[in-house]
Formats: structure tokens, sequence, C-alpha cells
């Protein structure tokens, strides 16, 4: 991608020449090329062994060239970056884009003078060249991605962006480029204009739509938090860790990344790229800023579903307590019956000899011969029954246990979920 440093200046209809590149293009293009590829060292006593073509720069991955022209697509793909402005070259008044894959995109925008960084976004406008960057989310990644767009000249595009992520969106752009420009085309659309920025607009229709995807993903996850409230394996350890996780997310990752892709987008509207006017797509951007409003507003909607279903978790939790509080209360009233049921008959048995009467002789009862120990039997029956009975009431009007008896019934769950 080094070479398209300088390619395209106003009113050349070809980029210039290698020897007038900067030195660290210039640099490397020659390494590189496969004409001065340096040799192995041979073995001993054999032939010399050459080193074989297609590492590129540092980085540099796969380079995917694209160009243009009646309606249709042509894709070439190499691993050598001499390739690029070759391509270029050959284009002639065609236009091309280059997208490539860096393994490494610190040492591929040397020469762009770019700095790669998730935190801002970058429209700055060099030499013959507009140089964008901004970050992206895709759903399967919990860190937000970078793509640089170099605008080179009137011509060429230059895409640099990281290699081998699932749902990438700019290769997802790549991959359809060639039946959309068809459709465009042939199929009943609107004539297309610049190559250039319908290419931009696919690659940034395609970031939307991923960070769609990605806000999708964390609702989902949320709506099953959400159900696991009212599960029958209610863990609330588990749950606050996971509503934690998803509100970190959006505020760390979703929400900064939503914001500068605005930032971003509003910029362009306003002309800020020279070589990258898009002046035929702003309708198409301005549409693009109301779909990021929109993912800001369900953004806002998740951030109210956690509140709700941290509040459902607390709420569960204090159900659960006053259930084990009532099951404590239970124990306890249990307890204190047991043991009135095994005291007062004890303290009956024991204090009856030291009545003031005898208590080791028969008498009789309404006619019935009756021994002491039927006495102690129904003295302990009386005094355990009132015992039972004032317990009862004292439990009913102190520690109100009939409220207690119905918070142990759990609510019934609502017949949604999240939303």
């Amino acid at each position: 991608m080094v070479e398209v440093t300088e390619v395209g200046g106003a009113g050349a209809a070809k980029p210039d020449a290698p020897g007038d590149l900067p030195e660290v293009a210039r640099r490397s293009l020659e390494g590189s090329s496969p004409a001065h590829a340096p040799e192995l060292s041979p073995a001993r006593g054999g032939p010399p062994v050459p080193r074989a073509p297609g590492g590129g720069v540092p980085g540099a991955h796969r380079i995917h060239i694209l160009i243009a022209g009646g309606g249709r697509v042509r894709e070439t793909v190499s691993e050598d970056l001499s390739d690029v402005l070759r391509s270029i070259e050959q284009a002639g008044n065609q236009e091309v884009w280059i997208d490539i894959e860096a393994d490494d995109a610190e040492r591929a925008l040397a020469p762009f003078d770019a700095k790669v960084s998730t935190d801002h976004y970058l429209v700055q406008n060099q030499e013959k060249r507009s140089v964008l960057g901004w970050p992206y989310l895709v759903r399967d990644q919990l860190a937000p991605q970078y793509c640089v767009l170099v605008a080179a000249g009137e011509n060429a595009l230059v895409t640099v962006h990281p290699t081998d992520v699932p749902h990438d969106p700019i290769a997802n752009a790549r991959k359809v480029i060639d039946s959309a420009v068809h459709a465009r085309t042939d199929g009943g659309f609107k004539p297309l204009g610049s190559f250039r920025e319908f290419a931009f607009l696919q690659i940034a229709e395609s970031c939307v739509t991923e960070m769609m995807g990605a806000i999708q993903k964390q609702s989902k996850r949320l709506g099953q938090v959400y159900d696991n409230v009212y599960g029958d394996e209610f863990r609330p350890a588990a749950i606050q860790t996971a509503l934690f996780d998803i509100h970190r997310y959006l505020e760390q990752t979703l929400s900064p990344t939503l914001f500068l892709a605005r930032e971003f987008l509003f910029t362009l509207e306003r002309g800020g790229a020279h070589f990258l006017p898009l002046e035929d797509v702003k309708t198409d951007l301005a549409r693009l800023a109301e779909e990021i409003d929109r993912l800001m507003g369900l953004k806002t909607n998740m951030e109210t579903t956690i509140e709700l279903v941290s509040n459902a978790v607390r709420a569960k939790l204090s159900e659960e307590t006053l259930q084990a509080s009532w099951q404590l209360q239970l124990a306890v009233e249990v307890l204190v019956r047991v043991s009135l049921l095994l005291m007062i008959p004890t303290a009956v048995f024991s204090l009856w000899p030291l009545m003031p009467f005898p208590v080791d002789q028969p008498f009789d009862l309404l006619g019935i011969r009756t021994y002491s120990v039927v006495w102690n039997v129904l003295t302990a029956l009386v005094l355990t029954v009132a015992a039972q009975l004032l317990l009862s009431r004292m439990y009913k009007r102190a520690f109100k246990i009939d409220a207690l008896k119905g918070a142990r019934r759990p609510p019934a769950a609502p017949p949604g979920g999240a939303r």
C-alpha cells in the first residue's frame, strides 16, 4: 500500500514513478519486489537458493486488487506489494480499489504517517492523498477493530484492516462488490458514479450493519439473563456478573465506537476528505448517521433493561430472604414447641412429690379409684396445651407469623421476557 502515497496528483491520470515516492515507500517497494529479493545462503557445496517472492513488507498479509470497468469488477489477489503500483499504472483511467489485510497494522501504515488507535477517528489530508481511519465493531470480537482508508489522487482507493477477523465488514464489502456494481448498473438501479465513492459506501454500510449485529448479540444475551432470573436455577452471582459484562461492553466499547463513527460520518458530510469528496453519496451518509443514532437509542434501551433486570434480581433475593426468614422462624417455633412438650411434663413429675398433700395414696374421684400418677398426667397435659396455645397467640401477634407464611410462596413468572 505504500506506493499509493504519490498516486494520481491533481490533473494526472497516472501515479508518479517509483523514483518520486517518499524514501520509506521506495524502500518498502524495493524490499517487496521479487527482482530485488536477496538470495538465501546456499548450503555447503550446493547452488544458491533464491528466496520465493511474495512476502511484502512486514505486516502485509494479502493484497486484493479490484478494478472496475464495464459494469463489472475484476479482482486479483497478490502477496507482493509491488503489484499495487503496477496495478494502478495498468488500470489507466479506470478506478481501482486495493484492500490490504495486514497482520501488523502499525508497520503497514508507516508510509502513510497514520497512527492506529481505537480511541479516535482520523481524517487527514496529506500531499496528493486523504487518509481516513475509524474504529468499528465485529459481533464475534469484544475489542473494536480499526480500518484505514487512503484516497490517493482521483483513481486509487486503498484500505488496510486486520486479517482473519470473522464477519469483517471490509472483507464482506469486498466479496460482494462485484455483484453490487453489476446490479447497480445492469439491474435497474441508478447508474453507478464514482467507483471509489461506491466502494466506500459499501464499506460504511457493512460497518454499520456489523455494529447492529453486535448490539443484537448483546441484546439476545441480555434476554437470556432476564429469563434466568425466573428460571429453575436462580444463580444471582452469575447473573450479576453477566449484567456487569454487558454493561461494561456497552459503556467502554459500544458507546465510544458509535460516537466516533457518528463524528466520522459527520466530518465526511462536511467535505473533510479533499481527495474523497463523496458528493454523490452525501444522502447515503446522512442515512447511515441516522442508523447510528438509532443504534445509540437501542443502547439506551438496553441500559434501561439492565437496570430492570438488576431490580428483578434484587426483588428475587428479597423474596428468598423472606422465605429463609420464614424457614428460620418455623424452625425456632418447632424447637420451642418441642422444648415445651419435654419441659412441662418433666417439671410436673419432678415437683409433684413436693405438694403439701399426700401424693402417694389413692383417692376416689367421682366414684372412681384414682392414683396420683393420673393427676400428674392430667396436670402435665393441661399445662402443655395451655402453653402451646399461648405460644401460638404470641407468634401471631408479636412476630407476624402469618405474613411470613404468605411471603414464602414464590410469585408467578412474568409471561414475557426482556424487551
